[in-house]
């Protein structure tokens, strides 16, 4: 079952949240903080231009998909979807999991009058990218990191 986040789901989460972290910018320089983890979901659970959805299987929070809707800096009148999380637990990926998360996504945005879904597609993970490109997204910009 796919759903908005609620209350109870949070403390589920946290882990999820800390697996997609080493999976996709373990090594990146960015920095976890679980402190601050917990207050990311709380305030994309809680809301108008944030989403916060979980994959549940029975009492099982399996996958979370979060997103923002924010003006677009070069038109304030087109409005911006963009992921920001979305993970799977590997022994729920390829049933469909994320595919019915994203979807659900999508119809989030649509909900909230975004032009564009933007998101990205991290490097340790390509099949991601391919199932993106399945669902009709276009490839569109690299993202490089380091510590200055």
């Amino acid at each position: 079952m796919i759903r908005p986040a609620q209350f109870e789901d949070l403390q589920a989460l946290i882990p999820l949240t800390k697996a997609e972290f080493d999976e996709c910018l373990g090594g990146s320089g960015f920095e976890w903080r679980e402190e601050e983890i917990k207050d990311s979901l709380i305030e994309f659970s809680m809301t108008d231009d944030h989403v916060l959805l979980v994959a549940r299987v029975g009492e099982k929070v399996v996958g979370y998909l979060g997103g923002v809707i924010t003006p677009w800096m070069h038109n304030k009148r087109q409005m911006l979807a963009i992921e920001t999380g979305w993970y799977v637990i590997p022994e729920y990926r390829g049933r469909t999991v994320g595919i019915r998360l994203w979807r659900a996504w999508e119809k989030w945005v649509v909900l909230h009058n975004a032009s564009l879904i933007y998101c990205a597609s991290p490097q340790a993970n390509p099949t991601v990218g391919f199932m993106l490109v399945k669902m009709g997204y276009m490839p569109l910009e690299t993202y490089y990191v380091k510590e200055p």
